[in-house]
């Protein structure tokens, strides 16, 4: 997603970054009622794996309803469209471009020293540490904060093309980026909504399951 390469530059704002994406994402909508936005899936028999922002996420299919590919903003040509559970064993789908995670947070740490050293201390059942797992929440949380601020820029030039309208200066030009702004702060509030349900909802229930103590989670 353009946006987030922005802020990841130092803050600066680039109006290359209204770009619409050219692929939808992929909605899981699970049985506890929350939904997953997320940029690819693999199926691998008994659970998802998933790629979004900050990493990847593996979904037990029995927590899952339906697939959906997500409906695309105004004026792509892209459509909403049942997907079915999961794609050829092995073979990912196509990504989407609305998220990019800009590392494999599935993978493990790996110490300074070099790839063949091995992290000390205790491991869960799947042989993550505490350091792993504190690093992919932290992912996560990063990615809160940056959709955060960018929801605070939103807001702001949102208040300023409005009052600037109010006292008649209401170019063509600010009338289409105000629409932009309107429909972008809508985006943001589900982003953000799904990556704190990962946060505190799917990371802990992944990490019971792998028998990770509750306190790697925790800040």
């Amino acid at each position: 997603m353009i946006w987030r390469g922005a802020f990841l530059l130092g803050g600066t704002v680039l109006w290359l970054a209204v770009s619409w994406p050219a692929e939808a994402a992929y909605v899981f909508h699970l049985r506890n009622g929350h939904r997953m936005v997320v940029d690819s899936y693999v199926d691998e028999g008994t659970r998802f794996r998933t790629t979004v922002t900050g990493g990847t996420v593996w979904v037990e299919k029995n927590d899952v309803t339906a697939i959906m590919e997500e409906e695309a903003p105004p004026g792509s040509k892209t459509k909403t469209s049942s997907k079915a559970k999961g794609t050829k064993k092995g073979k990912p789908d196509k990504p989407a471009e609305r998220w990019t995670a800009p590392t494999d947070a599935s993978a493990p740490a790996v110490p300074a020293g070099g790839a063949g050293q091995v992290l000390a201390g205790p491991r869960d059942n799947e042989g993550k540490t505490e350091q792993w797992w504190r690093e992919r929440v932290a992912n996560f949380r990063k990615k809160v904060d940056e959709f955060n601020r960018e929801q605070q820029f939103i807001n702001a030039e949102i208040d300023r093309i409005e009052k600037g309208s109010a006292a008649g200066a209401f170019p063509e030009e600010a009338r289409d980026r105000l629409g932009y702004y309107r429909i972008r702060r809508g985006e943001i509030g589900r982003n953000i909504e799904d990556l704190t349900h990962i946060v505190n909802v799917v990371l802990p229930e992944e990490a019971r399951r792998a028998g990770a103590p509750p306190g790697w989670l925790r800040e």
